[in-house]
């Protein structure tokens, strides 16, 4: 809450038509900012355990908590996010109707996303798939030439202050990584593989138990909401605690991945169920198995997976120490010999990435550059006249605005 007597200063835009000036609306509660509808691990695993796995939070007290009153030079929280997905969701929004949209409806909505996005004391990191990403993905061929949307999105994330970066490969695998080595504080995915390629904090919209499948835990929209009518609550996924509570360790992921199916397998083991796949894990099955991915040669990795395997079929036919719950032998007796594909096992464990020092290349955070975005609304948009990026500007920017003047203030305060 801002003092009574805090008068903020009006904002300055420049377009191609004039130059005007914004004078501060009132100011309106901080919004819900762009957290996804979907599932993390966790629930489709052990849903009985999941709100000891994860922790629901305000969505406006996650950046404050952890950027303001965290150690960061700038006091934000640095967050990833996977363009990818958001490019998706920005086309499913508009399947239907869109000649009746407007002017690039897409681009706009994602102008609106970023708005809400700079309510927060947040720093985000898009992140865009890059040339070495696998070529068959959810059994689809992968297209190599840049999507469409992708130049204008970068356009107006760099104007928003916000980083873009190139992929090596998979955008998910470089932001796991990136929040491994502490560039970003959390992952803002729908997507739980963002885990198996090793990352810490997962964070994702909360979504009403009316919108989750009671079987399978999955949630019925497909498409997050980004209306700040919606509940300013989200979910964050901490890997350890995650790990704690089932009682796994990290390699134990894989196997889930390679029983459940992925990205790049979408089938994993037929018939095997996320109960059963619990269960194998607790064998230790996950561990061996990552552990001779890692150390052994072919040669060596082909003589030992047949023996892995009939420890696989027996803890499935006999389930020695109750682990699974009951006796799978039809299931052991379809364990096919190619089972675990060892090409999808190590898109996981070995996947292309950035060397580390390029992440230097992000810079820092910037505040909003006004007239670059006048332009670019101005470009891209029916909306873009003088006057309506006036009004556009004065509803959707200035409380984004006062919060980082005030972060800045108080930077400087401390200087």
């Amino acid at each position: 809450m801002l003092p009574p007597s805090y008068s903020p200063p009006a904002i300055s835009v420049q377009c191609s038509v004039s130059v005007a000036t914004l004078s501060p609306p009132s100011l309106s509660p901080v919004a819900v900012y762009s957290l996804l509808y979907t599932f993390c691990l966790t629930c489709r695993i052990y849903p009985d355990q999941r709100n000891s796995a994860t922790n629901l939070d305000y969505g406006c007290e996650i950046p404050l908590d952890n950027g303001f009153e965290g150690t960061r030079r700038d006091r934000l929280y640095h967050l990833g996010v996977d363009v990818s997905i958001w490019v998706q969701q920005l086309q499913q929004v508009f399947v239907k109707g869109h000649a009746q949209a407007g002017e690039n409806p897409e681009l706009r909505h994602f102008y609106y996303r970023l708005a809400m996005l700079a309510e927060r004391p947040l720093h985000v990191v898009f992140v865009a798939d890059g040339p070495a990403r696998p070529a068959v993905k959810r059994k689809k061929q992968v297209k190599t030439n840049p999507h469409w949307l992708l130049e204008g999105m970068q356009s107006l994330a760099e104007a928003f202050g916000y980083s873009w970066l190139q992929a090596a490969g998979e955008a998910e695998a470089e932001l796991a990584q990136m929040n491994k080595l502490g560039i970003i504080d959390a992952v803002l995915t729908e997507d739980s593989d963002a885990l198996l390629f090793g990352a810490r904090v997962v964070i994702r919209k909360s979504v009403p138990p009316s919108m989750v499948c009671p079987i399978n835990g999955l949630t019925v929209a497909s498409s997050p909401s980004f209306k700040r009518t919606d509940p300013d609550i989200v979910t964050i996924c901490r890997a350890d605690d995650v790990l704690n509570v089932a009682g796994l360790a990290p390699a134990d992921l894989l196997l889930l991945a390679l029983l459940l199916g992925s990205d790049y397998d979408p089938a994993g083991l037929s018939g095997c169920g996320p109960v059963v796949a619990y269960g194998l894990a607790k064998y230790g099955l996950g561990r061996s198995l990552h552990d001779a991915l890692c150390s052994m040669s072919e040669d060596k990795l082909s003589a030992f997976l047949p023996a892995w395997r009939a420890q696989l079929r027996d803890s499935l036919r006999v389930d020695p120490q109750g682990h699974i719950g009951r006796r799978h032998a039809a299931l052991a007796a379809s364990v096919p010999a190619t089972f675990p594909d060892v090409a999808v096992a190590r898109l996981f464990l070995d996947p292309p990435l950035l060397c580390a020092d390029q992440y230097a290349l992000l810079g820092d955070a910037r505040p909003v550059d006004l007239p670059r975005l006048g332009q670019l609304c101005e470009r891209h948009f029916q909306w873009g006249s003088c006057a309506e990026l006036l009004k556009t500007f004065r509803k959707t920017l200035w409380v984004g605005e006062a919060v980082h003047m005030l972060i800045r203030d108080g930077l400087q305060a401390k200087m």
